[in-house]
């Protein structure tokens, strides 16, 4: 008798703890979210300013310059495209595949002998 009520409370907590309601949210006009982190506790995308980054602990949006977000971690790491300075087409920056860290981009290394273009060089979706 105890094996069983202890397995009923022991389904009934897990049943609880699976059935949580989804949580939704609404950003503001101009913000196109391209992805979640798997907590749920993070989104990137892009907007009028290029990337953002949002923290649903406290529901604020850093803009992150650059491109697109399209990816972003349980860390607050974002990846996607920024343009960088140090890779040129026709005197102007390309557009490349970076990570961004407490706002600062980093690019991700490039095709060796591919000559660079200003759009579309290189894109990173995931991390």
């Amino acid at each position: 008798m105890k094996k069983t009520l202890l397995s009923v409370v022991l389904l009934a907590l897990s049943i609880f703890t699976v059935a949580q309601s989804p949580v939704y949210r609404t950003f503001p006009a101009g913000h196109i979210v391209y992805g979640f982190s798997n907590s749920g506790g993070f989104a990137t995308g892009t907007n009028g300013s290029g990337a953002f980054l949002y923290k649903a602990a406290d529901s604020s949006i850093t803009n992150l310059g650059g491109g697109e977000g399209w990816g972003v971690n349980d860390y607050g790491a974002v990846c996607g495209n920024f343009p960088d300075p140090n890779t040129t087409s026709g005197g102007s920056p390309c557009d490349v595949a970076g990570i961004n860290i407490g706002g600062v981009w980093t690019a991700l290394p490039q095709v060796p002998n591919y000559p660079p273009v200003q759009t579309g060089y290189s894109y990173a979706y995931d991390i």
